[in-house]
């Protein structure tokens, strides 16, 4: 997990911390048990921001896809640009 999206997890501005203070998370990040609870909390974020939370636990193929693509490429595309970059990338992988 990169240290500025597990500081916003933590309600912290990455912006304003100091060179020993983001060293320290990584420390901790380095650590099993707190890596996977913040990676847990930065999910159930992105579930709720999408309005998925309604779901849990059960939550659809495409939910989780779309979970996934915004764990790993940020918050930045809209459901319906991320379906259209996804089918883009199906089209150009089927030629």
């Amino acid at each position: 997990m990169q240290l500025r999206t597990a500081a916003e997890t933590l309600g912290l501005d990455s912006n304003k911390m100091g060179t020993s203070q983001l060293r320290e998370l990584a420390i901790c990040l380095q650590k099993d048990i707190f890596n996977i609870d913040i990676v847990g909390k930065h999910l159930l974020q992105l579930i709720k921001r999408d309005g998925f939370q309604s779901d849990l636990p059960n939550l659809s193929q495409e939910q989780i896809k779309i979970v996934g693509a915004r764990y790993n490429r940020g918050i930045g595309l809209s459901i319906e640009k991320r379906k259209i970059h996804h089918m883009v990338i199906l089209l150009l992988n089927s030629g």
